[in-house]
């Protein structure tokens, strides 16, 4: 795909995402001499109606890129996702890590594990060489974002979140770290894991979604 043509995509997608905003649904079309030049730009088929589709999509899930490369592809570009679960057991327990994911993922609390330095971990993790702190526009959501500052596409999203759960009754969200890594090289995440590792936390559960 031609680097204009895909600038050119990206100008039509971020104007139609702008001027449609929330609706009304029924309205929200694009011209058919804009879909011809989509088209054209694309050497796809579309429809106005599959614009309107995926341009709703890129308001509410995808990235413009991605929404940009699946109209030139059909598809969207193909994301591994994988959680990194950290935590500490008291001296004697013996747990399944993936049922501890779960319990604090969904909030819930257990007895046998150890409170995380939280503050320090978290400042180890976002000084990661390669990496930046997301900065959000319209709102700070729950969680820490850290951007690859060499993404290798106009498409490419590598980033990772920590997020950190301690239970329902734990106002301190200290108990789980999950290092949610999404198109991390090994080699990058092996840096995220010695990080940890110089805290005396363990690697203690890994999840793997090729899926998109």
């Amino acid at each position: 795909m031609e680097e204009k043509n895909f600038r050119r995509v990206m100008e039509l997608v971020e104007r139609w995402d702008y001027e449609w905003g929330c609706g009304p649904w029924e309205d929200s079309l694009p011209e058919a001499d804009e879909v011809l030049e989509l088209n054209e730009l694309t050497g796809q088929n579309w429809t106005a109606e599959d614009v309107r589709e995926l341009c709703f999509e890129c308001s509410s899930h995808n990235s413009l890129e991605e929404t940009v490369y699946f109209l030139f592809h059909g598809d969207y570009p193909p994301v591994t996702n994988v959680n990194l679960v950290f935590y500490r057991l008291k001296p004697g327990a013996a747990l399944d890590p993936k049922m501890v994911y779960e319990k604090y993922r969904l909030g819930n609390q257990m007895k046998a594990l150890i409170p995380l330095p939280v503050e320090k971990i978290t400042e180890a993790l976002r000084s990661v060489p390669g990496f930046e702190a997301h900065v959000w526009e319209k709102c700070q959501p729950e969680g820490l974002r850290m951007d690859c500052l060499d993404q290798p596409n106009p498409w490419s999203d590598i980033h990772f979140w920590l997020f950190w759960y301690g239970g329902r009754n734990n106002p301190h969200p200290d108990h789980v770290l999950n290092i949610s890594c999404r198109d991390l090289s090994e080699e990058q995440m092996q840096v995220l894991l010695d990080v940890m590792a110089g805290f005396g936390v363990p690697l203690q559960y890994r999840e793997e979604n090729h899926n998109y």
